[in-house]
């Protein structure tokens, strides 16, 4: 698949309530050895290096962005 076949992009886990059932309710559309691909916001420095989640951020998303990463535990790219 390409970016050209996508047709509609939705957040992974819109309810907390479905993050259990989400994943295997996704896979049953995979063809075998089929790939899901999954994407998630980063940061350029670590939330707990700048001691607050930002302004804007928090605005938008609220505690959630205290899980968000810089690359650098995820290993070389």
């Amino acid at each position: 698949m390409t970016w050209a076949n996508v047709t509609r992009v939705s957040p992974l886990f819109s309810d907390e309530r479905y993050a259990d059932s989400y994943l295997p309710y996704l896979v049953r559309f995979l063809r075998p050895a089929g790939q899901l691909g999954v994407a998630t916001p980063g940061t350029s420095r670590e939330v707990r290096e700048l001691g607050a989640i930002l302004a804007h951020i928090k605005r938008a998303v609220g505690w959630e962005a205290i899980a968000w990463h810089t690359a650098e535990p995820w290993g070389p790219a």
